[in-house]
């Protein structure tokens, strides 16, 4: 039955909280905690349950607001204890700045993920008269993984989020649910390989790795450590001349951990019976969850670090990429700044200084100076430069023989606070359905750009556009998307992405068809936002601008008003400057 039967609503139901079949009764009335727990792939399996679909959680604007709200709250109070008790814990006397660099990302993170896994749960009990749950034996298998990297891709797997939520049901006060107890032969494998920096292979990759180890014999004690900087790889290594230094690229260095389902964690780390309702669980289930490179494997990181052939006096440190998942670069960069290095942080793509969720973010807490851009904020010392990632690169002609590019945004990770697989499944809906509205003729000439990430998760999203848009050319996003954009005569994204700051500082014809609209922006962006709603660049009708001006797109995109409206929007949020290197390099060294 579809979770549209209400009928159900007032009977006694089973609560299944994921797709594991494991858990499954079905010969139960069930509540499906949500989406995510039906995929298409099982769906002649799933339609013979009697079922109802649990509210989605957190999708109103002011209950965003107030969630975020509440998960900044918790993190600051909580990162204050998280200091004294990892100090204790390590024997050390390190600063809270210290402890932010390695933890900050994964507390913020783990917050949402506690809070958007308590609060559906919660809800769910509210609304539904919930009397019994399928709970498999956890006894073998560890919620710990061994960094933040491979934590958030824990957040996919259906036995992690099976875990969590039995753990979470199984202590939330005045409860009376019946536990289901089964058997459980999935054990996780909490390591999951890593990308690898060098997009090379055989030989090419040993002679690249062997220049590399070359170049570091020239290295100085006191040279400026710049990884990952968003630049092109030409220009950051320009950057490194610029600053009287030989060009160095320090990346490959990754601390090789072992497989730890066997943690054990039997002692006090975080006070929680002092609290209750949400913050008391995020205190309660941290160590169970907490990485093993900030507890167990902490001093053997540490070593690894310090062997390290990184400058051991640098100038400073600057990066744009590896404050948030690079555990080696964050332990390094920590003991640096303990020690007085500047650490400065460049902006990593769209949403800095315009979206509501980047409010109090570990980028501007932990870093002296914050390169943006284009816009700029004392409070943070947020300092205006330029798009890092088109520095150097030469605004592009139009291309009247090329056809659309629909961008399509990935399905992202269970992260919370809101129900974000929900609000995905709605997104893909509305952009099929704006796919469908286009005129046939265009409609030939379209291809649909899929995010990587789609294929690596248990997303379900090119099944529905196979499905629902029959003869639909897919892109898989594997291949390079600037080749794409140059091939086509106007790109539409379809979500607020870095892909859009780009494409109009190269002054690209370019449409956003953003089906939640604006509302996530903080209100000091909305007037720019508001500029390119004006000309048409950010439309809710797309299809119809399209018909119109497929034609003459020239005429549309080269007018006065909009290219005005362009230039407005990119001189805040996705500046170009002539020479963007020698501009960089003066910042830094200004700002020295």
């Amino acid at each position: 039955m579809s979770s549209k039967d209400s009928h159900l609503s007032n009977k006694d139901f089973l609560l299944v909280t994921t797709a594991l079949e494991e858990s499954w009764m079905f010969n139960s009335r069930t509540i499906f905690l949500g989406e995510w727990c039906l995929r298409k792939i099982n769906e002649n399996k799933w339609s013979k349950i009697d079922y109802l679909i649990s509210e989605p959680y957190g999708l109103d604007s002011l209950q965003k607001e107030k969630d975020l709200n509440e998960v900044n709250n918790i993190y600051d109070k909580l990162l204050v204890d998280m200091v004294v008790s990892l100090n204790k814990y390590h024997k050390t006397n390190y600063s809270k700045r210290y402890w932010e660099i390695i933890i900050g990302y994964w507390l913020k993170r783990y917050i949402k993920v506690v809070i958007n896994r308590y609060k559906t749960i919660f809800q769910a009990l509210s609304k539904y008269n919930i009397k019994s749950t399928v709970c498999l034996n956890t006894d073998e298998f560890s919620l710990i993984t061994h960094d933040y990297y491979n934590f958030s891709w824990s957040l996919e797997d259906d036995m992690w989020n099976h875990a969590v939520y039995c753990d979470i049901l199984k202590n939330i006060e005045s409860s009376d649910i019946n536990f289901i107890n089964r058997p459980n032969t999935i054990i996780k494998k909490n390591v999951r390989p890593k990308p690898t920096n060098l997009n090379y292979s055989g030989a090419c990759k040993k002679v690249i790795t062997g220049v590399f180890k070359f170049l570091q014999k020239f290295s100085r004690a006191n040279d400026a450590f710049i990884l990952n900087s968003y630049l092109p790889t030409i220009k950051e290594l320009e950057l490194q001349l610029l600053l009287g230094q030989v060009p160095q690229i320090w990346r490959g260095f990754e601390y090789k951990t072992k497989e730890n389902n066997d943690v054990s964690r039997d002692f006090n780390f975080i006070d929680f019976t002092s609290y209750a309702g949400v913050e008391r669980e995020v205190r309660r289930m941290l160590i169970k969850i907490m990485p093993t490179s900030y507890l167990e494997e902490y001093k053997s990181v540490n070593n690894y670090v310090s062997e390290l052939p990184w400058p051991s006096n640098p100038k400073f440190i600057f990066t744009s990429n590896d404050f948030m998942a690079n555990e080696v670069f964050k332990f390094w960069c920590a003991s640096k700044t303990e020690q007085g290095c500047k650490y400065f942080i460049g902006q990593h793509g769209n949403n800095y200084g315009t979206l509501d969720e980047t409010k109090g973010i570990p980028e501007y807490s932990t870093s002296d100076c914050f390169l943006s851009w284009g816009w700029k904020d004392k409070e943070i010392n947020a300092v205006p430069l330029f798009n890092f990632k088109i520095a150097g690169k030469k605004k592009k002609t139009l291309n009247n023989k090329g056809g659309l590019l629909i961008v399509n945004r990935g399905p992202g990770k269970r992260d919370g606070p809101q129900d974000r697989f929900y609000e995905n499944k709605k997104y893909q809906q509305s952009v099929s359905n704006f796919y469908l509205s286009l005129d046939k003729n265009i409609r030939k000439k379209t291809i649909v750009r899929m995010h990587q990430i789609s294929q690596n998760t248990n997303s379900d999203d090119r099944i529905h556009w196979e499905s629902s848009c029959k003869g639909v050319k897919i892109d898989n996003g594997l291949r390079p998307i600037n080749k794409l954009i140059d091939d086509c005569k106007i790109v539409v994204f379809t979500y607020d992405s870095t892909g859009v700051l780009e494409s109009l500082a190269l002054n690209r014809p370019t449409i956003c068809y953003w089906p939640s609209g604006i509302d996530h922006l903080l209100p000091e962006a909305i007037p720019y936002y508001k500029k390119l709603i004006s000309v048409g660049i950010i439309n809710n009708n797309p299809s119809e601008l399209i018909s119109n001006v497929w034609n003459d797109v020239d005429s549309w995109w080269y007018s006065n008003e909009l290219q005005d409206a362009v230039n407005e929007f990119c001189n805040q949020y996705s500046r170009t400057v002539d020479k963007p290197i020698y501009t960089l390099k003066d910042k830094l060294v200004s700002i020295l």
